[in-house]
């Protein structure tokens, strides 16, 4: 068998959300996608000090590796993951990255109608927007309530003519300052109710003082 350098896929759902990617303080497992998944003899893991990650693996398929990964005592960052085959030739290197544990959301709050929302969840600070029907959410404030995060967010500046309908339910995707992005179903309430001023009636008060000076320059000598 003659081994030649082969591409790896890491599916896009393993690289960009917290399931099934690499997670550091708990074991992960890791979904590796090549022809040539049947022909490897070798799979290393380093980190970003050069540290071999203890790894095991086995073909689950012709085409795919399932790698679990032991995270405990790692830190965040770049990981380089070395396929080796049977047979000469160099192995084959694919870039990985370490995340911290990602945000825990739980939901999404907006009334139909409001430029603004608030996200409850835990490990808010990761959040660097939102965006709900092509509508993009900003972070404004962050606030501890209880053992919850609670985020509120704005809509950006750059507007659009999409509208949130009251009861419509809508998947948010929440983006993560490391560039993860997680989905969250939302359903909006309904619009909040409005104070309307029918009439007014303005009363101004007397003008008149009730103390009236019949000298006023004779008041003002004896105040000296």
């Amino acid at each position: 068998m003659n081994a030649h350098a082969a591409k790896w896929v890491i599916p896009a759902a393993d690289q960009a959300s917290d399931r099934g990617s690499l997670v550091v303080g708990r074991e992960n497992i890791l979904y590796a996608n090549s022809e040539a998944a049947a022909c490897v003899s070798r799979v290393r893991i380093q980190n970003e000090s050069g540290m071999e990650i203890a790894t095991s693996w086995k073909a689950i398929k012709a085409n795919e590796l399932e790698v679990h990964v032991p995270m405990e005592g790692e830190k965040a960052g770049p990981l380089t993951m070395t396929i080796q085959q049977f047979g000469a030739g160099p192995a084959d290197r694919v870039d990985l990255q370490a995340y911290a544990e990602a945000a825990r959301l739980d939901s999404f709050e907006i009334s139909s109608g409001d430029h603004w929302g608030v996200l409850t969840g835990t490990r808010l600070d990761q959040v660097s927007a939102l965006e709900l029907k092509q509508i993009r959410f900003e972070p404004a404030k962050l606030s501890r309530v209880g053992k919850e995060d609670e985020l509120s967010l704005s809509e950006g500046q750059a507007g659009t003519n999409a509208e949130l309908s009251a009861n419509e339910k809508i998947v948010a995707r929440v983006h993560l300052k490391d560039g993860r992005v997680l989905d969250l179903q939302t359903t909006v309430g309904a619009p909040r109710p409005e104070v309307e001023l029918m009439s007014k009636n303005v009363e101004s008060e007397a003008s008149h003082s009730p103390v009236h000076l019949t000298n006023h320059d004779r008041f003002l000598r004896m105040g000296e």
